[in-house]
């Protein structure tokens, strides 16, 4: 498991990034950093919004804000349930494929969904990051999180998460 912050176009919305941009910076290199799409006009009350193009241009203008060539983890901040997994997964693909986004991640995800990424995307094991919110008021996301270190996935946990906590959702 890992721990690092992770931004989001809707922390702010946009300056979360914008700050750790500025602040990262420098050790670009010697960090992981990770952001998250799914929102209409990166504003969380206006809805998800997931759809291909929204995705390419969020990860184009995350790129810009946090200073950066590449986002070593894209996520998908919520499931959009008008666009399809499949849909999402492969485009994010081709920002892997480009150089963009080294890896794919879920932020908030069920079981059937990320077996259809798996099975069907042609994904090795997208990162499934799990949340301070996750360990603390119960995590019904764990069988999820047990299938994924199944499959060998990245378990991520945010920057509020203790060491001891983000590593205890690894193992129940």
């Amino acid at each position: 498991m890992s721990r690092f912050p992770v931004a989001a176009e809707a922390y702010g919305p946009f300056t979360n990034e914008e700050l750790l941009g500025e602040a990262l910076e420098p050790m670009r290199d010697h960090l992981v950093i990770a952001t998250k799409f799914g929102f209409q006009d990166g504003d969380s009350t206006k809805g998800q919004d997931s759809r291909p193009e929204r995705i390419r241009l969020v990860a184009d203008e995350a790129l810009k804000r946090l200073r950066t060539d590449r986002m070593d983890i894209l996520y998908q901040h919520r499931v959009d349930t008008k666009v399809p997994m499949e849909d999402v997964a492969g485009t994010v693909k081709e920002l892997m494929t480009s150089g963009k986004v080294r890896h794919f991640g879920l932020s908030e995800d069920i079981a059937p969904q990320y077996r259809r990424i798996v099975i069907r995307g042609g994904f090795g094991s997208p990162t499934i990051f799990v949340n301070h919110d996750d360990m603390y008021f119960g995590n019904d996301r764990l069988p999820l999180v047990r299938y994924a270190l199944e499959r060998a996935a990245r378990i991520a946990c945010d920057e509020r998460s203790p060491r001891a906590e983000c590593d205890r959702g690894s193992s129940e």
